[in-house]
């Protein structure tokens, strides 16, 4: 077996805005992570080029790396539309650039044939990959093109390496669409963190078009670390897309770089083995029958079996789960898919029940059938397709009985959060709330912060795409590791890249147990259902 070398295609250096204290920028920060989390090389490009002006970033990164021939140059270019950019052909040999990146939103230009042709002919020429970030749906500030855009110039320019970074997986149809159209375009899979989504491209499209990648520091490297190192695919595809394919692109030679011995938990996740701890996942998902679900974003391998068998895969003990049909469309149908996954694996899966109120005819039936009956333990009111806020009066009654019962809700962001959640966690104390996807980002945790503190019934719940590379250390420290549980939102997303988050955070191995297991296992315990 080849040796696995990892080089990330997505990294930034430099000061950029908004941005939280918490946050990494600079190259000393790269280093250490690439280091603590065994990535070898790393394609970088300076924030002043792309925030500011490209020459004087470029120059700039240039500076910073010189002692550092792990971290690879990535230029950013523009079209020379007012004579402010020089000669692009003899710019990039005299600074050797095999990597070169554009931002046409940000730098107002026309991403198309007659503005930026020449810049896409003189790559295809020369065999310099082009990277473009598109597809990045929520994330509009840095989606610098559309897929109509990305398609015209792969059709255009068939010997140009195009590289979509960002993508994320509700984009699914639309990527895989160009990936099986254009064998010159690849992806990153920073953000694409589709269930299954390795082995989805690795099958379909071949390993050879997918490259690792991270967007540190924004994201966590050790999330898509685990991305692909829990990825059922070959050790060889696994060794094409941890740094092989990249290095093919570039036209260099890699060479494995020692990274410094992390705790227990982060070795056994950099050999892809299964978790030893006790790990309870509180926010998943199930589909129905079928392998995939269709509709709004293909769930893959969404069904009851494959579930139980990709956590058993990771080490995952228990899963607090609730049907993506009894959230998305109709709660009965739905919730009668968990209790199928309760009954088939009782030891391992425990429900949500879900809840329209404008379909709930009688209240005082459901909750009896749901939850003395069918012994459901958590709470799943899902505010983004309901549309009802948390204090209105139509969900008084489960609140009011799940505080009788000492059950747990499961909430997801509303409009109104932050005095939603002041409100009814004062109301009913006996009822702990779970604040879904606190990974979001920095501003929208800091927000809850204080509420967690207040309240002793409120945790926050961490799992989201963005997985944010240093917000695990800051709810830490601000207000406890006793009150984070740990969630995946799988099959929505895969779980690994949630998991190792958590596992290559930079906070104590204890701090891990607790987020991982131990809090939760608590807060299933107060239930005296």
């Amino acid at each position: 077996m080849r040796e696995r070398i990892y080089f990330d295609c997505f990294t930034y250096i430099g000061k950029f805005t908004p941005k939280d204290e918490n946050q990494l920028y600079s190259i000393d920060h790269l280093l250490s992570e690439m280091k603590r989390c065994g990535i070898s090389y790393a394609l970088t490009v300076h924030t002043l080029a792309r925030d500011y002006d490209p020459i004087i970033g470029n120059k700039t990164l240039l500076e910073e790396i010189k002692s550092h021939p792990e971290i690879i140059p990535c230029f950013v270019l523009m079209p020379d539309i007012t004579g402010e950019f020089p000669d692009v052909d003899s710019y990039l040999s005299d600074n050797s650039i095999r990597a070169v990146k554009l931002y046409p939103k940000l730098h107002r230009y026309f991403f198309d044939e007659y503005t930026c042709g020449k810049i896409f002919r003189l790559l295809e020429e020369r065999e310099i990959p082009l990277f473009i970030e598109a597809g990045r749906g929520f994330d509009e500030r840095y989606n610098q093109a559309t897929f109509a855009e990305i398609d015209a110039i792969c059709s255009n320019h068939p010997n140009l390496n195009v590289v979509l970074q960002g993508g994320r997986w509700e984009e699914a149809r639309r990527i895989f669409t160009l990936m099986r159209k254009h064998r010159n375009l690849y992806i990153d899979f920073s953000s694409f963190q589709l269930n299954c989504g390795i082995e989805y491209l690795a099958e379909n499209f071949g390993a050879e078009r997918i490259l690792f990648g991270s967007e540190f520091p924004l994201k966590s490297i050790g999330a898509a670390r685990a991305f692909l190192d829990y990825s059922d695919i070959s050790d060889e595809d696994k060794v094409k897309i941890a740094g092989d394919n990249l290095a093919k692109l570039l036209g260099i030679k890699l060479y494995r770089l020692d990274d410094s011995l992390g705790d227990e938990l982060i070795e056994s996740a950099k050999r892809g083995e299964r978790i030893k701890v006790q790990i309870i996942d509180a926010h998943a998902h199930l589909g129905d029958e079928n392998e995939i679900v269709s509709g709004y974003t293909p769930l893959i391998k969404s069904g009851i079996d494959f579930v139980f068998k990709r956590n058993e895969a990771l080490g995952i003990k228990k899963c607090c789960v609730s049907s993506w049909l009894s959230i998305w469309a109709d709660h009965k149908l739905g919730n009668e898919i968990t209790l199928k996954a309760i009954r088939k694996y009782p030891d391992h899966f425990i429900g949500y029940a879900s809840f329209n109120p404008v379909y709930v005819d009688d209240w005082e039936e459901e909750l009896n059938y749901w939850f003395c009956v069918k012994k459901f333990k958590g709470i799943k009111p899902y505010y983004p397709k309901v549309l009802i806020s948390y204090n209105d009066k139509r969900w008084r009654k489960l609140f009011e009985f799940g505080n009788k019962f000492k059950l747990y809700a499961l909430l997801h962001p509303s409009d109104n959060f932050v005095d939603e959640v002041d409100e009814i966690s004062s109301l009913y104390p006996d009822l702990d709330f779970l604040l879904a996807h606190t990974g979001i980002g920095f501003k929208h945790a800091r927000d809850l912060v204080y509420i967690i503190k207040e309240r002793g019934n409120v945790f926050f719940e961490l799992t989201f795409t963005n997985v944010p590379d240093g917000l695990i250390e800051f709810l830490v420290e601000e207000v406890g590791s006793d009150k984070i549980v740990f969630g995946t939102d799988q099959p929505m997303r895969d779980p690994a890249p949630q998991l190792g988050w958590v596992i290559y955070s930079r906070i104590s191995v204890e701090d891990k147990r607790k987020i991982l297991a131990l809090n939760m296992e608590r807060i299933i315990k107060r239930s005296l259902i």
